[in-house]
């Protein structure tokens, strides 16, 4: 390790590398013993240096998680001894196989163990060392294990009955699915859309930082654009002027945003006031001493994947699964609505189904225009003229 890394990941590792021992030396016929398979991972932290080890929980230590993950092993090996279910085809088998034939996308699988049962059922195993579990539809949407399948279908085409399995080795739980090819479709889908998206972020230089729980133990923290200023403020021996200032305009930044908040309350509480009156008597301009207010009307669209997944999810399928993939593939769902399904473009029963998918995507809006001092007409607050 050259640079720190979390404790709990690494063990994680560890558990991996000394499966695949265990059952690489198993395909040859050397089955170990538990004791020898426990003390194998003994000393393979006896070269492992804890300098660049880092515990994010206080309350524990590197010593506790070789523990557990040694608990763990202990575990798995006595609930899976003597490791002669099946065929393994396969321990950290690395796969190549076509995303997008198309656009040339391909994309490199890693899977963590590949078996084949005695019913001649394929599994496709990935070990966990996390702390949760996942919930069965969980594991029925994941897009790694769905990515897995399609590697393993491209490279054995001869294997269809396939399942997934994901085992929690912390907790000695496993889970099992069989994915229908709708979700591989839908899983190859998003993958692709997640592809354009990040050569849209390369091409425009942007990549917009998202903060989590996670960032303490990101080893970029100090280069984050989100943390150099509070980094930069906590060394005062080295804080620019600059950076001081930005402090100051930001605690002033803070406090005007308090108060706007407050302002936004009364506006929204009006603006809906005046909604409900607009709507019950059929204006579109209501009028005042200073000036008019224009009502704007609700909009409807195709949900983004933000606002409502299911529903974007499901209109991604329709689009896939109609005669006009290819044109509205690499659209949004602005797009689709406006130039498929407004249109009509898509066929009679497709536009019925979205037509169950379609939300409000901006609600009533409200447009003031000022009265010109000294003068007939409007005008705008930044002093713009209005019609």
């Amino acid at each position: 390790m050259d640079r720190p890394v979390s404790a709990d990941l690494f063990t994680g590792q560890m558990l991996h590398r000394a499966l695949e021992n265990l059952y690489d030396l198993a395909a040859t016929g050397c089955l170990l013993s538990e004791e020898e398979f426990l003390e194998r991972y003994d000393n393979s932290w006896e070269t492992v240096s804890h300098a660049n080890l880092v515990v994010y929980d206080l309350a524990q230590s590197v010593e506790h998680y070789i523990k557990l993950g040694r608990d763990s092993l202990q575990k798995y090996y006595r609930s899976h001894a003597p490791f002669d279910d099946g065929v393994t085809l396969g321990v950290e088998k690395r796969l190549t196989f076509t995303l997008d034939e198309e656009r040339g996308y391909k994309i490199v699988a890693i899977i963590d163990r590949l078996r084949r049962r005695d019913d001649g059922v394929v599994e496709i195993i990935d070990y966990k060392f996390s702390k949760g579990i996942p919930s069965q539809k969980d594991l029925e949407r994941n897009p790694q294990m769905a990515l897995y399948q399609m590697a393993v279908q491209e490279s054995w085409p001869q294997y269809e009955n396939i399942v997934v399995k994901q085992i929690f080795l912390r907790q000695g739980e496993e889970f099992s699915a069989k994915l229908s090819p709708d979700l591989l479709d839908e899983a190859r889908y998003q993958a692709v859309q997640d592809i354009l998206e990040i050569k849209r972020a390369l091409s425009e230089n942007e990549f917009p930082t998202k903060e989590s729980p996670l960032c303490k133990r990101c080893p970029y923290f100090s280069l984050c654009p989100a943390k150099r200023h509070r980094l930069a403020l906590d060394d005062e021996t080295t804080a620019e002027e600059e950076l001081l200032d930005a402090q100051k305009k930001a605690e002033r930044y803070l406090q005007l945003s308090t108060e706007s908040r407050t302002i936004k309350a009364e506006l929204d509480a009006l603006k809906e006031e005046l909604l409900f009156v607009a709507a019950k008597e059929n204006l579109r301009t209501i009028e005042g001493e200073q000036g008019r207010i224009k009502i704007g009307s609700a909009q409807k669209g195709f949900p983004s994947k933000s606002r409502d997944l299911q529903k974007f999810l499901k209109i991604s399928e329709l689009v896939r699964k109609s005669e006009m993939a290819d044109v509205f593939l690499d659209l949004n769902e602005k797009a689709a609505y406006k130039d498929g399904f407004l249109t009509e473009k898509f066929p009679q029963e497709t536009l019925d189904a979205m037509r169950e998918c379609i939300i409000e995507t901006r609600k009533p809006s409200l447009s003031v225009s000022y009265n010109k001092k000294g003068a007939a007409g409007t005008q705008a607050p930044d002093g713009s003229e209005k019609d």
